[in-house]
């Protein structure tokens, strides 16, 4: 009996023991990861198409009922923004039931305004081009200025706590990119639309636009387009095959980094250099196709971060191939490539 207590305890103590060093050693681990900026981590685990759904469900769900039933009178006549409704919020609506009566006090209350304010305002969007996705969140923070304006003009701060709700800064900077040209075109839409508020209306988008360009410091938005690459709204060309300029650049070394895109099999770099923080956000988006050319191998290191993991030029027999390093987790390369020339 007295043997059978002994094990007993030995076994419980050992459990203990195990319990100590299993959090221990997720803590190391999520040390190693803390070092690099590879979107395969746990927090970026979405794909673009999800980040960009979660977004179009919170923008619905932050509207009052009232807005709601305004908001979606105005997109049922909306091809586009109709279906990505159904489509990414609400699968089992049926616009062709729905109906909502637009009462003359509900117009009258809101005095000075134009007559339609937000069918004005969503041809003006329609105009600029926008993603449906950016159209539908303007919409809906329209008609949530709308549904409240009702009882008179809006201080700048319901505007902001109205846009934080809808989640409104988040939808944009996901889609800088595709937005930061017709900015004042959005704002001047809304202006004009609601031109009573005219100046709450700016005040509000300065602080927005703020807050967006917070947001892609923190989470980048990095595309490419033919040989055109965009990082948080900034424009680079990369007109330059590395192959013919690589040994110009690498002894001129007019700065630490150029923007490369892999195009066709073959690498692209812009001709001028630029600042590292614009460097660090293409690191942080970990895109393969999207990276920088470094002017010094130690550079194309330093990048990469704790646990840079060096590549000798893959496909040699390929032009555009150089001498590279990865960011890594400390085991497993990241997407994101550094590229350098070697004299």
């Amino acid at each position: 009996m007295y043997k059978n207590k002994r094990i007993i305890s030995f076994v419980l103590v050992l459990c203990f023991l195990v319990s100590l060093v299993a959090p221990a050693q997720k803590a190391k681990a999520s040390t190693i990861y803390s070092n690099h900026f590879s979107v395969n981590e746990e927090t970026f685990v979405h794909t673009e198409d999800d980040m960009a759904s979660v977004s179009l469900k919170s923008v619905f769900n932050g509207l009052d009922p009232e807005a709601q039933e305004i908001f979606l009178s105005l997109i049922a006549s909306d091809n586009e923004l109709a279906a990505l409704h159904t489509r990414e919020v609400d699968p089992a609506f049926e616009f062709k039931r729905f109906t909502y009566q637009k009462t003359d006090t509900k117009r009258a209350n809101i005095n000075g305004f134009v007559k339609d304010p937000l069918e004005q305002l969503s041809r003006d969007l329609m105009a600029l081009g926008l993603p449906d996705n950016v159209r539908y969140s303007l919409m809906s923070f329209a008609s949530g200025i709308f549904s409240a304006a009702a009882d008179g003009t809006l201080p700048v701060g319901d505007i902001l706590l109205l846009a934080s709700s809808l989640s409104l800064v988040i939808t944009l900077a996901f889609s800088y990119n595709d937005i930061y040209e017709n900015w004042d075109g959005i704002v001047n839409g809304f202006k004009k639309a609601f031109y009573t508020a005219s100046s709450n209306i700016q005040s509000a988008f300065s602080s927005i636009k703020s807050d967006v360009k917070q947001e892609i410091d923190i989470h980048p938005v990095v595309s490419l387009k033919g040989n055109v690459v965009l990082v948080n709204g900034l424009v680079f060309r990369c007109t330059d095959k590395a192959q013919d300029v690589c040994r110009e650049l690498s002894e001129k070394k007019k700065g630490k980094y150029h923007v490369a895109a892999l195009i066709g099999g073959t690498l692209w770099v812009c001709p001028e250099p630029v600042e590292t923080k614009v460097a660090s956000w293409i690191r942080a988006k970990d895109l393969w196709n999207i990276g920088c050319f470094a002017t010094l191998e130690t550079y194309a290191k330093g990048i990469c971060g704790a646990y840079p993991i060096y590549h000798t030029a893959h496909y040699s027999n390929n032009e555009g191939y150089f001498p590279h390093y990865h960011p890594s987790n400390g085991k497993d390369p990241g997407n994101f490539h550094c590229w350098f020339y070697i004299h």
